[in-house]
């Protein structure tokens, strides 16, 4: 993600996920050299369909949950 420096301020703003535990994940991303986005799932900070949504709605992108879609 080209902004992520901006979509963190707008997860821990929006109270999406808290001040500390943006800290944490960006500290464990940098460690085990993985995406912070990756490193929140892990962590349980946030769902991977949450995840997707606040990004979708970062980017004023529609957002589609391909597992509850038929395909």
């Amino acid at each position: 993600m080209k902004n992520i420096q901006k979509f963190t301020e707008f997860m821990v703003s929006n109270g999406f996920i808290s001040k500390e535990q943006m800290d944490e994940a960006a500290a464990h991303a940098v460690q085990k050299k993985q995406s912070l986005e990756e490193t929140l799932v892990e962590k349980g900070f946030i769902t991977d369909s949450h995840l997707g949504q606040l990004i979708a709605n970062f980017n004023n992108w529609r957002f589609v949950d391909l597992a509850t879609e038929p395909i």
